[in-house]
């Protein structure tokens, strides 16, 4: 039986598919960078840094910036233009830039 406390601002909807393939491909630290970036409401934009993301879930420098560049390989963080990155909860091609 899985009791739940049921939010009232915060919460985290993630397709399972999603945060389990994550898991697999970058170990739970991975998946911790990744919960991160993903429990942010759709179209939210905030500020990528690492000491916000130890201050609010714990992630240290070393994973933070393991994981942002491995995110930005593998398709999960996508450069828009100059330091302005869009996450995607599933990897993404890369867009073609505007002249």
């Amino acid at each position: 039986v899985i009791n739940r406390e049921m939010p009232k601002k915060d919460f985290l909807q993630i397709k399972n598919e999603n945060w389990m393939e994550i898991n697999k491909k970058f170990t739970p630290y991975g998946l911790q960078l990744y919960l991160y970036l993903a429990k942010n409401k759709d179209g939210f934009k905030l500020a990528l840094s690492q000491a916000a993301a130890e201050k609010a879930a714990g992630i240290k420098k070393t994973t933070f910036d393991k994981y942002v560049k491995r995110f930005i390989a593998e398709g999960y963080l996508v450069k828009r233009s100059g330091n302005v990155y869009d996450f995607y909860e599933r990897p993404h091609c890369q867009p073609k830039q505007e002249n």
